[in-house]
């Protein structure tokens, strides 16, 4: 039997299908951040909102700058401590229904106040899912950058840093343009309704796989202290702090004037 077990080679995926099946997850990543931080400050001013308010969605953002926080702990529930078991897939299909329905909520909301403009109750209403779903997103990110290196090869870490910013960028492009566009025909309610849809189908690509498991239980505790701990990780903060220092430093400081450019 022990000879019959050691012959079983353990699953694995192809570069081609870990490609096809997360690429979508990064789509829907930056959809949501244009949606918070592109679309909703456009509907905001075009319902005479003012500028200030239209300027507070950079906040969005915040999940993103503070997911290192919690980073840690989603690790070790992805690679429990001791166990061959790995679940990025399971978190980042549970983040995507989430999303999903955050989205849902959102164009519900819109449909009870189909009177016109943004009352308060519906602003504050809106910023609190779209918090919600920065911060959502953002810790599927995690999940994802972490699938794509346990299944990649070196070799094909290029192709996962392509597919990502690639991702990035159809994300942009739906959930800014292509909602407005949506917005102006059929209603911002049901342009939202779309998006949810169109989530739920650039996750099913990742729905069809099946996760591969470790080849051994592994006891290492994923901390932050780890990562500090090792030269090319503190080169690599340092690098990335002064490329977005750079691009902060020529964009205007005012969220109302970000808000401009962005939105």
């Amino acid at each position: 039997m022990s000879d019959v077990q050691s012959n079983v080679k353990p699953l694995t995926l192809t570069t081609g299908r870990v490609i096809f099946a997360i690429a979508g997850v990064y789509v829907t990543q930056s959809l949501v951040s244009a949606l918070s931080m592109q679309s909703l400050p456009a509907l905001v001013r075009a319902a005479g909102g003012s500028l200030a308010l239209a300027g507070a969605t950079t906040l969005f953002m915040l999940p993103w700058a503070l997911k290192f926080i919690w980073a840690p702990w989603i690790e070790r529930w992805r690679l429990p401590p001791g166990s061959q078991e790995r679940r990025s897939r399971m978190l980042i299909l549970r983040g995507q229904v989430a999303l999903a329905a955050i989205l849902m909520i959102a164009a519900a909301i819109g449909w009870f106040g189909r009177e016109g403009g943004f009352p308060d109750t519906q602003i504050v209403a809106l910023f609190v899912l779209f918090m919600v779903a920065g911060t959502v997103a953002s810790t599927i990110d995690i999940a994802s950058d972490g699938f794509c290196v346990d299944q990649l090869t070196r070799a094909g870490y290029g192709w996962g840093n392509s597919v990502q910013v690639g991702g990035s960028y159809l994300g942009m492009m739906c959930g800014g343009g292509v909602f407005l566009m949506l917005s102006a025909a059929s209603g911002w309610p049901v342009a939202m309704l779309m998006m949810a849809m169109l989530i739920m189908a650039l996750s099913f690509p990742l729905w069809r796989i099946t996760e591969p498991t470790r080849t051994a239980p592994i006891p290492h505790v994923p901390a932050l202290g780890y990562a500090l701990r090792r030269k090319q990780a503190r080169l690599g903060l340092l690098l990335v702090l002064m490329l977005n220092s750079g691009m902060r430093f020529v964009l205007p400081s005012s969220g109302a004037g970000c808000c401009w450019i962005m939105g």
